[in-house]
């Protein structure tokens, strides 16, 4: 890890061991573990279910993206591949876990370093526009909530820059200028690998119902974290109604998302607390809904310890390899 890296990480750690440390000097920690001792088994086991359907649907909806530009490489070691990047994220710092180790992984598997980096890449935009439209819809549908122009245009705006990045990163044209601009400097290997990049990009152009298929299956898996969160809410006894768990949960899940914490710790606790007190929630049962959820995360994540411990994070392919070709 660089010093610069290293930084980064402490300043997270910082900032989630302040949050938590305001949370819990008003809510007690204590009374809210205690929630999680009167667990009902029924709600708790549909919500295991549904955090393993969560899983393929997010190993698919890389899938999808990967298939045009690595035919021939299959859903199976996609799906191993992303559980070993989904548990290893558990473990590493922010940035060194899932996203990089899928790209690390099938570019060593395949030998296709840049078609690896696009598809990872790709997928995590466009999981971020379906994660930013289904809040929005949620906000404006939902009965309950902070829904309002406060929360809406911000949200809209995101939606809006994300889409045109996307859009912009699929042209040629901004590709090809930035390219030219870094061969100008003189970093001809980081020009060639970011021309490479661009090429892989490009080949998603001819094939629209990729994308589409990725971003149906971004839209399914919010829906699925809603669900799947109902039942842990079920499972504590919590009373709030569905429409604030469609209201709050995508606002919950881009908190976690943003880069100022470890893991999500503290904004997704307070997130919790201070969205559910709204519709009545006791503070106690909002925190330990809130780490329900990410003890359902890393259950949804320990089939990549045992793909990891069954052969590794990878399977080199024979010969290849080498090197980010394309």
């Amino acid at each position: 890890m660089t010093a610069r890296a290293a930084a980064t990480f402490f300043a997270r750690v910082a900032v989630s061991v302040l949050l938590l440390a305001f949370l819990f000097s008003r809510v007690s920690l204590g009374e809210s573990l205690a929630e999680l001792k009167h667990l009902r088994a029924e709600p708790l086991l549909w919500a295991a279910l549904l955090v393993a359907v969560d899983r393929l649907a997010m190993a698919l909806k890389w899938f999808v993206l990967v298939r045009p530009v690595l035919p021939g490489y299959p859903f199976g070691a996609t799906l191993r591949i992303f559980f070993v990047g989904n548990f290893l994220g558990l473990l590493l710092p922010p940035g060194l876990g899932n996203d990089v180790f899928r790209a690390v992984g099938a570019w060593r598997e395949t030998g296709e370093g840049a078609r690896s980096v696009s598809s990872v890449a790709l997928e995590r935009a466009i999981g971020v526009v379906s994660l930013v439209l289904f809040a929005m819809a949620t906000l404006v549908l939902s009965p309950v909530g902070p829904a309002g122009p406060a929360l809406l245009v911000p949200a809209a705006i995101l939606g809006i820059v994300v889409t045109l990045g996307i859009a912009a990163l699929l042209d040629r044209r901004l590709p090809d200028k930035v390219v030219a601009f870094v061969e100008r400097t003189g970093l001809r290997a980081a020009a060639l690998r970011l021309r490479r990049l661009a090429d892989a990009l490009a080949l998603y152009r001819a094939h629209p119902r990729a994308l589409l298929a990725s971003f149906g299956l971004g839209l399914g898996v919010q829906w699925l974290r809603v669900l799947i969160a109902l039942l842990l809410g079920r499972a504590l006894g919590i009373a709030a109604p569905a429409a604030a768990y469609y209201a709050f949960i995508p606002l919950v899940t881009a908190m976690v998302l943003l880069p100022i914490s470890a893991g999500g710790f503290g904004p997704r606790e307070i997130g919790c607390v201070e969205l559910f007190g709204t519709v009545g929630v006791p503070e106690e049962s909002a925190v330990a809904l809130s780490l329900l959820t990410f003890l359902a995360a890393t259950f949804g994540a320990l089939p990549g310890a045992a793909f990891l411990l069954a052969g590794g994070p990878w399977r080199r392919k024979p010969g290849g390899g080498k090197g980010p070709a394309t």
